[in-house]
């Protein structure tokens, strides 16, 4: 394991209050897409193991399927490995629950 993520491992280990990350891509508009997973997954999503869908990239600014796409329709909508990119974890303090955000 690498130090970067031991770094991140120890900072949650540190803050007990918060008990799901979200996981964020930048789609082609700028806007950050993803998934929320629990803390106990951070590992999973550090190491590159984390999946999502190719089409959350490709959504419209109103995060509608862009009409005549056919990334939805010629894949399945197949899922793809999401890397970190080993900025650090960044605190959410604006939901409901204390979370982190993982870029």
């Amino acid at each position: 394991m690498s130090d970067a993520i031991a770094d991140v491992l120890n900072w949650l280990e540190s803050r007990e209050d918060i008990q799901s990350l979200r996981a964020a891509v930048c789609d082609l508009n700028g806007i950050m897409r993803g998934k929320r997973i629990p803390v106990e997954q951070a590992r999973k999503a550090l190491e590159g193991k984390l999946r999502m869908p190719y089409s959350l990239i490709g959504l419209d600014i109103w995060g509608e399927d862009i009409e005549g796409n056919a990334q939805v329709f010629s894949t399945g909508d197949a899922d793809g490995l999401c890397q970190w990119t080993g900025r650090g974890i960044l605190p959410v303090n604006w939901t409901a629950h204390p979370t982190a955000l993982l870029p």
